[in-house]
């Protein structure tokens, strides 16, 4: 989705005559008159997301305009919504990941609520965030519903590093 919030998109041509857009931070600058040049890095590449990603419901213009107006010794009371574009992991990390989430799904059907509200932006399962992905570096298969006693027997086959 592609928005011009505080007249921050920005145009550059390419040698090759295309040209393309960006979100510019020192225009952010100059618009709400924060001092976001002399923000640390870390914390322009995270104002750089918010703002690209900005939706008006997960991430909202106020969310830019905290983030922009950081303070290093500011007492934090509410959550960034930074949304990534990928995130890498390795299997010892990704895959109980994965199985962490689909157990606080299960938790939320049981409690009656929509599953899907467990819904991590970095991750991506929201249709309006669909660029997203997790990367696994080895294959991982889901399956529909594993118990723990079952989970050796179906995924044993499946690991090419399976011991025998």
């Amino acid at each position: 989705m592609s928005h011009n919030l505080f007249d921050t998109l920005q145009e550059f041509k390419m040698k090759s005559g295309k040209s393309g857009k960006f979100y510019s931070l020192p225009a952010l600058e100059k618009a709400l008159g924060a001092k976001v040049s002399r923000l640390p890095v870390s914390i322009r590449i995270v104002l750089e997301s918010v703002l690209r990603n900005c939706d008006g419901k997960k991430v909202s213009e106020h969310h830019i305009r905290e983030l922009a107006n950081w303070k290093a010794v500011a007492p934090r009371t509410d959550e960034i919504p930074f949304v990534v574009a990928r995130i890498v992991l390795q299997d010892f990390t990704g895959v109980p990941l994965l199985c962490d989430l689909a157990a606080m799904r299960g938790v939320a059907a049981k409690m009656g609520k929509e599953p899907k509200v467990i819904e991590p932006l970095a991750i991506g399962y929201c249709p309006t965030m669909a660029r997203s992905r997790l990367v696994l570096p080895t294959p991982f298969r889901p399956s529909t519903h594993i118990t723990l006693p079952g989970w050796a027997e179906i995924e044993t086959p499946r690991s090419a590093c399976a011991a025998p």
